[in-house]
Order: structure tokens, then C-alpha cells, then sequence
């Protein structure tokens, strides 16, 4: 049960930095990388090892490219939106 929660709550963690990066949010995209690398570098710290950097960086590393691929995609997103919002208008 334990490991269905954790796959929930990295596939919607990482839906929501698709999500920044279709939108164009560069700060919202940046602040959740920032707060699992400052968390899990605080916890490195406080054991005096270095334990949780590795996945530290990997975490930071797969968050960054779901939002750049979300980043990538937004201009065919936008485009999209207002092609819907034209055929309702029409």
C-alpha cells in the first residue's frame, strides 16, 4: 500500500511540473525543485552524511525536465486553447 502512495504522489508531483511549464510559470516551476533539494540537503546535514544528496539531484533532475518538457510544449498548448476558443465563438 505504501508504495502504490508513493507512486501516486510522484506521478502527481510531477503532472504539476508539466503543468508549470505548459503555463510559462518559471517561479512555481522552480520553488518545488528548490524545496526537495533544500529538504533533503537539510537531512544530510542533520545525519552528517551524504546520504540523500544523490537522490537529491536526481529528484531536482527529473522535476527540471518534466517542466521543460511542459515548456516546450506550451506554445502547441496555447495554440490549441485558442484554436478551442475560437471554433466556440464561431
Amino acid at each position: 500500500m505504501q508504495e502504490i502512495l508513493v507512486w501516486v504522489l510522484t506521478v502527481a508531483v510531477l503532472a504539476g511540473e508539466y503543468a508549470f511549464g505548459l503555463r510559462k510559470k518559471k517561479l512555481l516551476g522552480a520553488l518545488l525543485p528548490a524545496a526537495i533539494a533544500a529538504v533533503l540537503a537539510a537531512g544530510s546535514v542533520m545525519e552528517h552524511t551524504a546520504r540523500y544528496l544523490v537522490p537529491a539531484v536526481g529528484c531536482v533532475a527529473a522535476l527540471a525536465a518534466a517542466w521543460a518538457i511542459g515548456y516546450a510544449r506550451s506554445a502547441r498548448y496555447q495554440k490549441a486553447q485558442l484554436d478551442r476558443m475560437k471554433a466556440k465563438d464561431i
